[in-house]
């Protein structure tokens, strides 16, 4: 049985026991130290995950750079506390240049999104086969990728609405059947009803209050407090976001381009909609924290 194996070969605090040396063309031997004996042998697949950072949880910079079959793997010194390693590996694709942030709604082993470099930062891992041929093919789920992208990105309060209305109008399919599509006509129904309903009143408000107030400074200390009163939301902060939203959706079409990605009738589609159909929504931790 073939196994497949992620390594972990960034420049931050948990690989500091690699060193990566080539010794021919498509050759290359690593050693790996651990603290237990490890199940890997040679034919096993593996693919590289490496940090572009200084820091290495960074997650925007984590990427998929390597992948290819250990040709060897020899334990070369064993004690106490470490089991020291020698593999030589066979590189397949040098260009393999993905991204974790594009792909993470696409593995079955993510599933913390605020911090998906946490999956990857050991100095090796498992993978399923489905994960590590997404990862080699660059494959997305478009419609998983899409919702989870823009509902986390939503505020809690938002976030807890939307979910609220999303239950109501699936009932028991919502915790059964992982509809994203419909999903995501729910969302953008949502957004652009609730979310942009807001930024359009905003900005009619920043309109009228230059109209009566000719102090631009006092104009800029207008806003919105919570309750306890521990956090201001400045108009003209606000309605400048949406300004900004709003001019990118007029030179493109967001929606519209995400639909064109999510076609039902693509096997690869489908092919992930059955992959995940018994995997729970990609919603962050932290939903019932405080509004901001």
């Amino acid at each position: 049985m073939v196994n497949y194996v992620c390594f972990n070969k960034g420049n931050g605090k948990r690989i500091d026991y690699h060193f990566w040396n080539s010794i021919s063309e498509n050759k290359y031997e690593m050693e790996l130290v651990t603290t237990n004996e490890v199940g890997i042998k040679a034919g096993d697949k593996y693919v590289i995950c490496e940090s572009k950072s200084y820091f290495y949880n960074d997650s925007k910079e984590y990427e998929f750079t390597v992948h290819g079959t250990i040709e060897n793997i020899k334990l070369i010194q064993k004690d106490d506390k470490l089991f020291k390693y020698m593999l030589i590996l066979d590189v397949g694709d040098f260009n393999l240049t993905v991204l974790l942030t594009d792909i993470m709604y696409s593995l079955k082993s993510v599933y913390n999104y605020e911090k998906p470099y946490l999956h990857f930062n050991r100095y090796y891992r498992y993978l399923e086969e489905d994960d590590y041929n997404t990862i080699v093919s660059g494959n997305i789920f478009f419609a998983r990728t899409v919702f989870g992208h823009i509902f986390n990105a939503l505020p809690v309060y938002h976030k807890q609405q939307y979910l609220i209305e999303l239950i109501e109008n699936s009932g028991m399919n919502f915790f059964e059947n992982r509809d994203y599509l419909g999903a995501i006509e729910l969302l953008k129904n949502y957004v652009e009803t609730v979310i942009e309903q807001a930024g359009i009143f905003l900005i009619a408000s920043k309109r009228i209050l230059n109209e009566l107030f000719e102090n631009k400074d006092e104009i800029a200390k207008i806003g919105f407090a919570d309750k306890e009163g521990k956090r201001a939301d400045l108009i003209s902060v606000q309605s400048a976001r949406f300004e900004k939203l709003f001019a990118v959706s007029r030179e493109n079409n967001i929606w519209q381009t995400m639909s064109s990605k999510m076609k039902p009738e693509d096997k690869i589609q489908q092919l992930f909609n059955k992959r995940f159909a018994n995997i729970d929504w990609p919603i962050t931790r932290g939903m019932y924290g405080p509004i901001y």
